[in-house]
Parts: structure tokens; C-alpha cells; sequence
């Protein structure tokens, strides 16, 4: 079946989806979630779980198949974790420590790389 992929956006939607439709990002991949979408409907946004578990739900794979990479230690690492996926890529581009206090419980394996081409 192959590698399903769905982004997973924090902003308001009346900012992402312009960049969105700008980018054509729905032409490589359909699916995506915006969080300002998910605040609107009653839901949350990354960090909470949920967000994470809507898009395995969206993609029909369980969180325990699913690897997600994100820029924000906070929101994208804590939430991956938070969701009980298999794994976090954390694309640290500025090379920051990781924030103080940051406790990760779980299975869930952390990568850190620097640039999103190490990932190929």
C-alpha cells in the first residue's frame, strides 16, 4: 500500500489554508488537518493527542504504526508522545537543547535531525 502521509498543522485556519492552497501541498498530500479547523469544531490542536489519533484514524493506521516529524519539541514531540505513536522525528534545525523539564514517557522512540533532506 505504501507510505500514507498526512500533514498536521497548528495555526488559524484563515492563515493555513491560504498557504495551503498557495504551496499546492494538497496535490502531493491530500490529506491534511489544520488545527484552527479542530479548535473550531470543539477539539485541540497539537500537542493534544487527538489531533494525532484523528490523522491515524484518517489514514486507517494504528498509532503504534505511525512516525511523526515535526519541528516543535512541544507541540510535535510531546504530542507524538502524548498519542503513543511508535515514533517522533524532531527536525531541529537550530540545534536548541531540548526544553528544560521535558520528561518523555513512553514507548514512543525520539530521532533528532537538523535538516528535513536527512530524513531521504
Amino acid at each position: 500500500m505504501g507510505l500514507r502521509t498526512c500533514i498536521i498543522t497548528n495555526g488559524h485556519s484563515e492563515v493555513q489554508h491560504p498557504k495551503i492552497e498557495a504551496i499546492k501541498a494538497r496535490e502531493l498530500i491530500p490529506e491534511i488537518i489544520v488545527g484552527g479547523d479542530e479548535v473550531k469544531a470543539g477539539r485541540m490542536e497539537k500537542p493534544d493527542p487527538g489531533i494525532f489519533l484523528a490523522a491515524c484514524k484518517l489514514l486507517e493506521v494504528e498509532p503504534s504504526e505511525v512516525i511523526h516529524v515535526g519541528d516543535s519539541f512541544s507541540s510535535d514531540v510531546k504530542g507524538a508522545f502524548a498519542a503513543g505513536l511508535l515514533g517522533a522525528v524532531w527536525v531541529n534545525a537550530s540545534a536548541s537543547n531540548r526544553p528544560r523539564g521535558s520528561v518523555l514517557e513512553g514507548s514512543t522512540k525520539l530521532w533528532e535531525i537538523r535538516r528535513l533532506s536527512e530524513l531521504l
